[in-house]
């Protein structure tokens, strides 16, 4: 995280919004009143997506137990096409 004063900001607004937006760094910026912290919108749209799974009780396991579930049926495959698998898995002999 970059730390800035609002004046140094100010003088560099739109490098620190690039900084914000392309490199995904947020940018600490003090004032008298207090800080604030600037994001790039994806950033911000996360944070949101990842305080709604949290809030869904159970969502959170459920997308856990599909992404494992994913990465098993990656594995089974072992480098095998769909076709492949299909045919070696489920023909019989």
């Amino acid at each position: 995280m970059t730390h800035i004063s609002a004046s140094d900001f100010r003088k560099n607004l739109f490098g620190h919004l690039d900084e914000a937006i392309k490199l995904n760094v947020p940018v600490s910026v003090s004032t008298k009143s207090g800080n604030a912290v600037v994001i790039s919108e994806s950033e911000y749209r996360g944070m949101l997506e990842t305080i709604y799974v949290n809030s869904v009780p159970g969502l959170k396991q459920s997308i856990l137990d599909g992404i494992a579930s994913g990465k098993n049926e990656r594995i089974a495959m072992r480098g095998r096409n769909l076709e492949q698998f299909i045919q070696e898995e489920f023909t019989e002999e």
